[in-house]
């Protein structure tokens, strides 16, 4: 990453964000039809294969484009269905 040009450094969040905007646009139909719970889990299975992935690949640009795009895609999964989930396993005080 030392010898990149700025244009490939912000490739890299670009890719994150352009995932970000996918997995937004399909969040709820996937946690409609499969619940909260599994999506859930295999987006916190892939962020920790992606994390393990980017500590290896670092050098390589072209992989960590295609890492943080997948990375991107269930970042929405993440937050947005484990903040809900939360939510609905927290007991309501009165």
């Amino acid at each position: 990453m030392r010898c990149a040009t700025g244009v490939e450094v912000g490739l890299i969040g670009t890719s994150y964000f352009v995932g970000v905007i996918l997995g937004t646009l399909f969040l709820s139909l996937i946690a409609d039809v499969y619940g909260r719970l599994l999506p859930l889990r295999v987006s916190l299975l892939n962020a920790s294969l992606c994390y393990v992935l980017i500590y290896f690949l670092h050098e390589k640009i072209l992989a960590l484009y295609f890492i943080y795009f997948v990375f991107g895609i269930t970042s929405p999964f993440r937050v947005g269905a484990g903040y809900i989930y939360s939510m609905e396993i927290i007991p309501v005080e009165k």
